[in-house]
């Protein structure tokens, strides 16, 4: 079915599944699959995998901010994220693994939030609409 509102709000699967590369600058870059739409899925996965620990403490709003953090970064990793290059550590490359991805998020939190944020946007994964 194609609609008159297709280009403002249509996205694409692959897109949302395969993910898209957000560059920070000429070196560095993160591949992202959506937090939500068709990757929903994952995404409730990963939120019930992580929250469940937490899950009395978050009932009666007992998290710390860092908790709290630690858990949906935790989520964005294992749902959204899926390649990066460029990323070093004192001039090193680092591996992208779990432990990794959590501690420069931890150490660089408006990074983690601007990649959360794009991986969120409806906008970045839109379908590319031809004219027919």
């Amino acid at each position: 079915m194609k609609t008159n509102l297709d280009s403002m709000f249509k996205t694409s699967t692959d897109l949302e599944l395969e993910g898209i590369w957000f560059e920070i600058n000429e070196t560095t870059a993160f591949r992202l699959k959506r937090f939500g739409g068709k990757n929903a899925k994952a995404a409730k996965a990963a939120t019930a995998k992580h929250y469940k620990p937490f899950a009395k403490k978050a009932e009666f709003g007992g998290l710390s901010p860092e908790e709290d953090f630690s858990i949906v970064a935790r989520m964005f990793i294992d749902t959204c994220l899926t390649e990066w290059r460029g990323v070093e550590v004192d001039g090193v490359p680092l591996e992208l693994t779990h432990e990794n991805a959590l501690e420069l998020f931890t150490n660089l939190p408006e990074l983690f939030n601007a990649l959360y944020s794009n991986a969120q946007s409806v906008d970045n994964y839109k379908e590319v609409l031809g004219n027919d």
